[in-house]
């Protein structure tokens, strides 16, 4: 190889050594970040069934909260 063909490229530090736990280096952060991703979707989800509650109080129908969850997440 050239000096021309390798000035672009950096050389492979790691590619004698495994890779650290499997692939998986932080597995506690991904644990936390799927836990922040999964409050909110229930942040989400909470908002638009509040605004659709609101949409049909407006209009003169009240219904349950418990139901314009179950519409809204029927309907996502």
């Amino acid at each position: 190889m050239t000096a021309h063909q390798n000035a672009g490229t950096l050389p492979d530090v790691r590619a004698d050594r495994a890779p650290l736990h499997g692939g998986r280096r932080r597995p506690a952060v991904r644990r936390i970040a799927h836990g922040v991703l999964f409050v909110a979707q229930a942040v989400s989800l909470g908002c638009y069934a509040q605004l659709y509650r609101r949409i049909l109080a407006a209009l003169g129908a009240r219904i349950r909260f418990r139901l314009a969850a179950d519409v809204t997440l029927a309907t996502g």
